[in-house]
């Protein structure tokens, strides 16, 4: 058909459409054509009767998004071409309209007739399968019985309801099996049910009657089939005739191999005749026997002797006969195992069975509940509406009547259950033409999970093709370089070549004359388009360099190829990281923090297995229960005790591992006493270091408060009083990736707010998601990412699965775990659908499969890797600019996709087009940014400090650490200090008033941590001296001018700071390589057992040697500087002598973010700034404060209140009581 005429649409069409060739953009070029009457028929179709069908809600959206903009812009350009030719305007942008108006010799529609179309659209039918079956199943809802206003059940609610319901079935037929039938063998079948499976293996397992139960009904619900057929491989007659069929090839080869081995020897033809009449005994047994399994000791005796048949081999023995009776051999071995397999299969049929017979009852019970509660699951939707279609011809007609065209996306996701709903609805095989237009790519089939069969797809394209439905491939790619699809092809001309011998349908081979893709765009001059990342085998490596696992090695090559990169001017926001799953995601995230490169992980997982939430989740399991043992040991060994295993074991030996053994002999603290002045038990002083000891007083006396007050607080304010009066915070703010972990304890806390009054259920909650063996199992139950620190559309790396990756494209692509293998685990019932049930049994300790389950785990085998070769190519085909290969080789390691890749590279050879990017031994070390050489001391004395929190000396003083804004509150007024924790926070602030600068102080020790706003982040990257006059452009180049609400005002603001006299005077006076950005410090106060940690936005030294320490605060400028502003600039001075190693005073200027005036306020502080608050910090009672020692803290003057503009005031002063 010509150019021109190919959307005419006379006849059903199949698009076959590569990567990146727009197949979208053709079905939403069709559907104009339809609109504007285009057709053989010369008639518009309304929108009403034209249904546009895909495979997710947003593709859905995206697809009536796009087509109101085409619309809107057709409109636009026909009714606003008062100088131009309208059509002539049209060609620019909807080319393919005019060209087949034109040859159609008819009008194209004017801007009224697309306004009425345009006006039409929103009551079109662009949907998915499943929200289209929900409108159909509303629409006739009395034909099949239904409530019309029926609800839809999540996930979640279906599977809660479904496993309930299973509970009660099983529990009935454990009970009276004559409740489920009339089988008087079921009763015995549930007893070996529950011994080779047990009940259940609890929420979120796999192995129980229960689990499996649940299993199988999703599987066939999906596929839309009743219980019955699902165990015909165990019945009777199909397993009697593959005993015979098994038994045919035993006596043959055993035949076979005695007439070689007589040529080999007497020795050899004596075994082959025993053998023979081993086989000959079987013969009798088999004829008079039906059970395989008495014969078990002659297959084993047969088993055996072969082992002692060896194959000869010399000069004087015949090549052929070697290779034949080797041959014979095997075939005899798969002869037997195939015997003992049918033996299993026939002990399993049982159990077969009366997993079917379970399975029906449970699908009607669940059934007639739904019914009860008028509600669906999502299976039910797809199921019901064939159901309806195919059971109710009227329907059919109608719907016929209501639907002219049918257009279908990515028909390459469709399941059989789809397939046939879509076949009902476009009607039988003789439907007239042109009533079906479906896209697809057979290569980017990559949903057989979720039931997807792309032999579906196969077999509705064969039948359309042979029943006259046009064939059309899109091959032009709009999206990647030629070198890029150069590589592409090369590669997959390779890999796409299914076995030999009769091909499933579920196989994707390559077709030379329709798969290469071709290339609109032109290769640039330069620059690398395909890379393959090959990290230094061990022993190429240096001597000093750590050795570690190859994941490890694997994610720190990708760490330094993305920060290479970035140093290049790639931004990090153009390059995507593809995983095939996210089993090793924590590998590569703390490679690219430690290269501080910005990421995003795409609804990753994890948040549950993090060890900070499972830290706090054992604190919860304390509070809610003291008696709980492995909660204790599991506090004890957090950060927040940090007790040595050795100190654990004493505890033990001495009959103390109890929280009630450690608080029993303990006096109650006054409210006048100092940590350091309580004592343990003196049994226990002798057996712990000094710095163990007082860590577990300080967690006593932390537990003996929360426990008293877990009735009356809620979870989060549980967890945030122990975080507030422990060093935990800060030991996570220390450690590398402290930003991720401070951000996954402030998830915790969101999530705990949701219990308010429910610290059981929230513990339970908690207890499950965090359970070790099924996140050692199935990984994080709740598969919930961790929190996330940068935003999917910052200037970031993004981190996705190679499924989540598809529809999408990136300039740059680095595709890791290239060799990464299929999973081999099988459980112990598995289920194919189109091979039905499949069971292993338990014989002598290990798990032997039965015939059925051998071949069921063979095809998926086979199907896993067909699979996989298509998730390869759509990984591979995301690329725009570059795509990057990492991986390392491993040729032990076979059928990986490293592995295709270095035979591509082996058979180009060294000039070939893929280039190698390989670091020197030292990029592989993983390590941190450091500072300059002359700082290196002072980071390697942070760095000990920051360790000897984890790990103190055991004769050094107990320290605690406070942020630099909870010092300075501690300074000017402690009382206050304490009182923030324990107060709500909505008696803290008075309603309708914004906060101002004073109130900084308010912030809870987890907010200062995270206090970082995108100001802040900006002036720490952009150059001071450069971005002055092109802030804009800069921002615009890390895409963040289209972010947030407060983009604009961050912009403004810099934009008034960067242009100010007051920088311009300070970098003409700066010593350049002095100034730092984003400064990190860890620095004790002399004098006292207090260390403080925070960071400085800014340091620099002035030509003439005064330091600089710049403090951006939140808010706006105070009318007067308060105590807490006082004490803030004296611990930013000695956090900068201490840190910087100088003695100098500092000058400490703070910038605030609405203030009008950029310039900072600016005071340099004396030589030794802490010396006034000195007697705060040392004597002030910093110990975990109960409720009632608090308000006896001593209060200050009241005018000291109103100058700190102190809203606690009427606690101190007033007549509300801290319980109020």
């Amino acid at each position: 058909m010509s150019g021109s005429l190919r959307f005419l649409l006379q006849h059903d069409r199949v698009v076959q459409a590569g990567a990146g060739t727009g197949k979208t953009h053709a079905l939403l070029t069709q559907y104009l054509h339809l609109c504007a009457g285009l057709t053989a028929h010369r008639r518009a179709i309304p929108p009403q009767k034209i249904c546009a069908l895909t495979f997710t809600e947003k593709a859905a959206a995206e697809m009536r998004s796009k087509l109101v903009g085409r619309m809107t812009q057709i409109c636009r350009q026909l009714s606003n071409s008062e100088d131009v030719d309208p059509v002539a305007a049209l060609r620019e942008t909807e080319p393919t309209l005019v060209e087949t108006a034109e040859a159609l010799d008819v009008a194209v529609p004017t801007a009224s007739d697309w306004e009425q179309v345009l006006a039409s659209l929103g009551s079109a039918t662009i949907s998915t399968f499943h929200s289209f079956a929900a409108s159909l199943l509303r629409r006739y809802a009395q034909v099949l019985g239904l409530d019309p206003e029926f609800s839809l059940l999540n996930e979640d609610e279906a599977s809660l309801r479904l496993r309930e319901t299973c509970e009660e079935l099983v529990l009935g037929a454990i009970e009276d099996p004559t409740s489920i039938s009339d089988d008087p063998a079921l009763r015995e079948t549930m007893v070996r049910l529950l011994a080779e499976l047990g009940f259940s293996s609890g929420a979120g397992g796999s192995g129980g009657l229960v689990e499996v139960l649940c299993q199988l009904y999703r599987q066939r619900a999906e596929e839309g089939k009743a219980a019955d057929g699902m165990a015909a491989a165990y019945q009777p007659d199909q397993l009697c005739d593959e005993l015979q069929k098994a038994h045919q090839r035993l006596s043959t080869t055993l035949h076979e191999l005695g007439s070689r081995a007589s040529e080999l020897g007497e020795k050899t033809a004596e075994r082959a005749r025993v053998l023979d009449g081993m086989a000959h005994r079987l013969d009798e047994k088999l004829r008079s026997l039906d059970d395989l399994d008495a014969c078990r000791p002659d297959l084993i005796e047969i088993r055996d002797t072969m082992k002692g048949l060896k194959t000869p081999s010399g000069a004087k023995i015949d090549p052929s006969l070697t290779a034949a009776i080797k041959d014979c051999r095997q075939q005899t071995y798969d002869a037997l195992d195939e015997l003992f397999a049918i033996a299993i299969s026939q002990k399993a049929a049982p159990l077969a069975t009366g997993l079917a017979l379970l399975l029906e009852p449970l699908m009607t019970r669940f059934a007639k509940v739904k019914h009860e509660e008028a509600v669906l699951d999502f299976s039910d939707l797809l199921r019901l509406s064939r159901d309806l279609l195919r059971d109710h011809p009227e329907v059919r007609h109608e719907l016929g009547q209501r639907f002219v065209v049918f257009l279908v996306d990515e028909f390459q996701d469709t399941s059989p259950l789809q397939a046939e709903l879509l076949t009902l609805l476009v009607g039988d095989e003789g439907h007239s033409p042109g009533r079906i237009y479906i896209v697809g790519d057979r290569k980017q089939s990559i949903y057989d999970f979720r039931g997807a069969d792309v032999a579906a797809f196969a077999q509705l394209c064969q039948r359309l093709i042979a029943h006259g439905a046009d064939e059309e491939t899109l091959s032009r790619s709009y999206r990647s370089l030629p070198g890029v699809l150069d590589h592409v092809n090369t590669l997959f001309a390779r890999v796409m070549q299914p076995p030999t011998g009769a091909m499933p349908d579920w196989f994707v081979r390559w077709e030379p004359e329709r798969d290469p893709l071709s290339a609109h765009r032109s290769n640039p001059t330069d620059g690398n388009q395909v890379e393959c990342l090959r990290a230094l085998p061990p022993t190429e490596r240096d001597d000093a360099t750590p050795k570690q696992p190859a994941i490890v090695r694997e994610a720190e090559l990708l760490a330094q190829r993305v920060s290479a990169l970035i140093d290049e001017g790639t931004a990090p926001g153009k390059i995507v990281v593809l995983l095939r799953r996210f089993t090793h995601l924590l590998h590569y995230t703390s490679a690219l923090r430690r290269k501080r490169v910005p990421y995003y992980v795409v609804r990753g997982r994890g948040f549950f297995a993090a060890q900070e939430v499972l830290d706090l989740a054992s604190l919860l399991r304390l509070i809610d229960d003291p008696t709980d043992l492995l909660a204790l040991l599991a506090v004890l060994r957090s950060p927040l005790v940090g007790l040595s295993d050795e100190s654990l074991t004493r505890l033990h030996l001495a009959g103390r591992l109890s929280l009630l053994a450690l608080t029993e002999d303990q006096p109650q603290p006054r409210d006048d006493e100092e940590p350091d002045e309580l004592q343990l038990p003196a049994d226990l002083q002798l057996r712990l270091p000094a710095d163990e000891m007082q860590r577990l007083l300080r967690c006593s006396a932390l537990l003996r408060v929360l426990v008293a007050e877990a009735d009356r607080l809620d979870p989060a304010r549980l967890l945030r009083l122990a975080l507030d009066h422990s060093d935990y915070l800060a030991i996570l703010a220390a450690d590398s990736d402290g930003e991720q972990r401070l951000a996954n304890v402030e998830r915790l806390l969101c999530r705990a707010t949701a219990y308010a009054g429910k610290l059981r259920a929230f513990v339970r909650f908690v207890r499950l998601q965090t359970d070790p063996e099924l996140i050692r199992t199935h990984g994080d139950p709740s598969d919930e990412p961790t929190a996330q620190v940068l935003g999917e559309h910052d200037n970031v790396v993004r981190i996705m699965t190679v499924h989540q990756s598809k529809g999408l494209e990136f300039s740059t692509v680095i595709v890791a775990g290239c060799t990464t293998r299929e999973r081999g685990d099988v459980p112990q019932v598995v289920y194919d659908r189109d091979l039905g049930l499949g069971l292993s049994l338990y014989e002598d300790g290990e798990r032997v499969m039965s015939l059925p389950q051998r071949r069921i785990v063979a095809r998926r085998k086979l199907r896993a890797k067909a699979e996989s070769d298509r998730l390869f190519y759509v990984a591979a085909t995301r690329a725009k600019d570059r795509l990057i290969w990492v991986g390392e080789s491993d040729r032990s390691v076979s059928g990986t996709w490293r592995q295709a890749i270095d035979e591509l590279v082996s058979s180009q050879g060294p000039d070939g087009p893929i280039h190698e990017w390989q670091p020197s031994p030292q990029q592989l070390i993983p390590s941190l940014e450091m500072p300059p050489p002359t700082q290196q001391p002072q980071q390697a004395r942070i760095e000990s400090e920051a360790r000897a929190l984890y790990h103190p000396d055991q004769h050094a003083p107990m320290r605690t650490t406070l942020l630099g804004a909870q010092a300075a509150e501690l300074c000017a007024c402690p009382r206050r200090h304490h009182l923030l924790s324990l107060t709500p926070t909505a008696l803290t602030r008075p309603q309708g008033r914004a906060r101002t600068s004073d109130e900084t102080m308010e912030l809870s020790p987890f907010a200062c941590l995270l206090a970082g706003t995108l100001p802040q982040r900006l002036l720490s990257r952009l150059d001071w001296r450069k971005h002055g006059s092109d802030l804009d452009e800069w921002l615009g180049t890390l895409g963040m001018l289209r972010d947030g609400p407060h983009v604009q005002e961050a912009v403004t603001w810099l934009s008034q700071l960067l242009r100010s006299r007051w920088l311009h005077g300070q970098l003409d006076a700066m010593h350049s390589p002095s100034l730092r950005r984003a400064v990190r410090y860890l620095v004790n106060v002399p004098g006292t057992a207090i260390s403080l940690c925070g960071e400085f936005d800014a340091y620099w030294q002035d030509r003439d040697g005064t330091h600089h320490v710049l403090d951006v605060q939140l808010a706006s400028p105070p009318t007067e500087e308060s105590p807490w502003h006082r004490a803030r600039r004296a611990l930013l001075a000695h956090a900068a002598q201490q840190h910087m190693g100088v003695s100098e005073p500092i000058s400490v200027g703070i910038l605030y973010l609405q203030d009008a005036d950029p310039r900072p306020k600016q005071t340099l502080e004396a030589a030794t700034p802490l010396e006034p608050w000195l007697p705060q910090l040392a004597h002030a009672a910093i110990r975990p404060q109960p409720a009632h020692a608090v308000m006896h803290i001593e209060r200050p003057a009241q005018t000291d209140c109103q100058a700190l503009r102190c809203t606690l005031q009427r606690f101190c002063y007033g007549t509300v009581g801290l319980d109020a």
